[in-house]
């Protein structure tokens, strides 16, 4: 079996996932005077092993500079090769996993690449955000609505921009985020990624929900604010279509 190693930068390895635990690595984002800011040069470089094949997956180029560091940091790494996943959370965590199957059965090559790169534009990823960037990013405004029952339900589009899916009234996020994702939920048992910031309670009761379904978990955690996120956390959701 081919030794590598799998960089991600929007969220931290699944413990319960030994294979992908053991060859994932997060790189933190740099610490900077007010938050966090996307991670540089230097924090790629730390976590790249020269003698190691690495697989770099980064948050959306739309929505983030770490692509763009990512490529000039590792651009002299024969290696490495980096990756717009196009998305972030539960989509980059579904990608990780994939990656590490698809390159159990290959060698690193071009070829694994390409094949990450196909399978990146079947992964359908939700996620719910505070009120804020995230709603002005779909051309909407910031401000609350009147009635805090009505849930906005957001995804990632092709390119890796934020697209409004759907309004309903719920109890919680994680009701509202299950029955959007059980509408692309097949009937056969299939992997479904979960990844949380600040909402570990909401995020395991939405895993409950899923397992009850029939479906397998992945469940990471999210380790980035400086996306359309915000401090007062987010759940996403992904599966492959």
């Amino acid at each position: 079996m081919m030794e590598y190693r799998i960089i991600t930068d929007t969220v931290l390895p699944p413990k319960h996932s030994t294979a992908l635990f053991e060859r994932m690595i997060p790189v933190f984002p740099r610490t900077a005077a007010m938050r966090a800011a996307c991670p540089g040069k230097a924090e790629f470089s730390s976590v790249c092993a020269y003698d190691t094949p690495t697989f770099v997956l980064t948050a959306p180029a739309q929505l983030s500079g770490t692509y763009a560091s990512a490529r000039d940091a590792l651009s002299r790494v024969q290696n490495a090769i980096v990756i717009d996943s196009k998305t972030f959370g539960a989509g980059q965590l579904l990608l990780a996993d994939l990656t590490a199957k698809t390159a159990d059965c290959e060698s690193f090559s071009i070829k694994v690449s390409k094949q990450v790169r196909a399978l990146r534009t079947r992964i359908f990823c939700l996620f719910t955000a505070p009120y804020g960037q995230a709603h002005a990013l779909c051309g909407q405004s910031r401000h609350r609505p009147l009635i805090p029952a009505l849930r906005h339900i957001y995804t990632i589009g092709e390119e890796g921009d934020i697209q409004l899916f759907y309004r309903m009234f719920a109890r919680s996020d994680e009701e509202a985020l299950f029955w959007c994702l059980k509408q692309k939920l097949s009937m056969s048992p299939q992997t479904v990624a979960v990844a949380y910031l600040g909402k570990s309670q909401e995020a395991q009761a939405l895993c409950h929900r899923i397992t009850t379904a029939g479906h397998s978990i992945l469940i990471g955690k999210m380790i980035r604010t400086d996306l359309p996120l915000g401090f007062s956390g987010c759940l996403s959701a992904a599966i492959l279509l």
